[in-house]
């Protein structure tokens, strides 16, 4: 057993990089379920359909959905 480990009660010494990137993935994980829930409360609850364009699976379906939302809420920034 090395210096850290001894230091660290045996257990591995993870760096702070990767507890970061790791707690990063978790919370994005988690946001992910979070936005999700919120989307599926807004159908249910009040009508409201959230839709993300990476789930339609139909490209006619997405050209649509992205006409009518460009018409509601106005082009969407261009990123890069």
């Amino acid at each position: 057993m090395d210096y850290q480990g001894a230091l660290n009660g045996g257990r591995p010494v993870e760096s702070k990089a990767n507890h970061m990137m790791g707690a990063r993935a978790h919370a994005e994980h988690v946001r992910d379920d979070e936005l999700k829930a919120m989307r599926i409360a807004a159908w249910r609850e009040q009508g409201i359909a959230m839709i993300r364009l990476s789930d339609v699976i139909d490209p006619v379906a997405s050209a649509i959905i992205q006409a009518e939302a460009k018409r509601l809420y106005g082009p969407r920034p261009l990123s890069g």
